[in-house]
This record gives C-alpha cells, structure tokens and sequence, in this order.
C-alpha cells in the first residue's frame, strides 16, 4: 500500500503477504491491517505500519496487489479520528472503495 499525502509523492509503503482464500468453497481469505502511523492496541493492531508513522497529514492510500489477486481483492478501509494522546476515539468512518477507473456511484 502506497500512502500519499496532499500533492506530494508517495511518503511510505506497506506490505502484506496474504493466503488467499478456497475458490471451491468461496471461503475469504486472511486479513491484515495497514496503518499510517502506531495507535494504542485498543484501536487496532497494525500488521504493517509507515516507518516513520505519518501524522496530521491529509492524503491516501493506494491498495496495490500482483495480477492473480486482479478482481479477488476486499477492502474495508477505516479512519479513526483520536483525541490528545490517542485517547478517547472521537470519531471512525468507515470508507468506500472505489473500482479504478469507474470511481464510486456517488453514494
């Protein structure tokens, strides 16, 4: 995963190696977390993480993969907006992905 912030260049990349999932049975896959910087336990466990961590940045990320995963891939983005030193939570949204080049419906 490429992370990006405003109109720069890429700041970071993530990795993940995944087992896929059992095309016979339609069974999903592993999973992992990226995150764009360490947060506490209690919000998620990083499975890959920006080195270093980028913060009060606005940007994205870019979900690359190899061409057997092409059309296999789930992504269930989250952001968290937490308060001074990481706690409380104020706020998570749960994002859309978008199928380049359609983009989303607009929904």
């Amino acid at each position: 995963m490429d992370w990006r912030f405003g109109f720069g260049g890429t700041a970071c990349t993530t990795t993940l190696n995944l087992a896929g999932g059992v095309a016979a049975t339609n069974l999903i896959g592993d999973t992992g977390e990226h995150c764009s910087r360490g947060v506490p336990f209690a919000v998620a466990v990083c499975n890959a993480t920006c080195d270093p961590g980028l913060a009060a940045i606005e940007g994205k990320a870019v979900v690359g993969t190899r061409p057997a995963c092409v059309n296999r891939l789930a992504v269930d983005a989250r952001l968290y907006h937490l308060g001074a030193n990481d706690v409380p939570t104020n706020a998570v949204a749960d994002l859309k992905v978008a199928r380049l080049p359609q983009g989303n419906k607009g929904d």
